[in-house]
C-alpha cells in the first residue's frame, strides 16, 4: 500500500518521519479531564491521572506538565509540537508528542480520546527509510512538503 502524506514544515516532517506517537490537536483549554487518565508504558504501566475539579479545563502546557510530574522519566521523552495547522476552531493549536520508542502510550488510557490517541496501544516506530519513495516540496506556505511511502 503506498501512502501520501502531506506535512506543513520541517518540524512536522521529521516527526512524521520518525514515527512519533502524536495526539490531536488540542484547543487552548482542554475540558473533560478531570479524573481521566493517559498510561504509559517503559516496561510497567505508569498512570496519569488528570485533576480539574473546578472545570476551567487545562492548557495543553498544564497537561505537559502532569505527565512530567507523575512521570519524571518523560521529561525528555514527552513534549508539544505546534504545526500551525488551521482550522475553523484551532489557528494554533498544540499536540502531545511521544518522542522515543522505547516509551508508548496504552490504548486504555480513558483520557485517550480527548487527548487524541488512540485505544490501541501506541509506539513511536519510524518509517524505514528503504520505503520512503520520495520527499517532495508541496505548493503552499510554510515549506510544505509531500512524503509517499510503502
Amino acid at each position: 500500500m503506498t501512502v501520501v502524506k502531506q506535512v506543513d514544515n520541517q518540524q512536522e516532517l521529521d516527526d512524521y518521519l520518525n514515527g512519533r506517537v502524536l495526539g490531536s490537536p488540542l484547543k487552548s483549554k482542554v475540558h473533560g479531564l478531570d479524573g481521566l487518565t493517559l498510561i504509559i508504558n517503559n516496561g510497567g504501566d505508569q498512570t496519569v491521572t488528570f485533576s480539574d475539579t473546578d472545570g476551567v479545563g487545562l492548557s495543553p502546557k498544564q497537561i505537559l506538565d502532569k505527565i512530567v510530574a507523575d512521570v519524571p522519566a518523560l521529561a525528555n521523552h514527552v513534549g508539544l509540537r505546534n504545526y500551525n495547522h488551521s482550522t475553523s476552531y484551532l489557528s494554533a493549536a498544540l499536540q502531545i508528542v511521544l518522542l522515543t520508542a522505547t516509551y508508548f502510550v496504552k490504548g486504555t488510557g480513558t483520557a485517550n480520546t480527548i487527548l487524541g490517541f488512540l485505544a490501541v496501544d501506541q509506539t513511536v516506530t519510524p518509517i524505514p527509510q528503504a520505503n520512503i519513495v520520495s520527499i517532495l516540496p508541496a505548493s503552499g506556505p510554510g515549506g510544505m512538503f509531500v512524503v509517499v511511502h510503502v
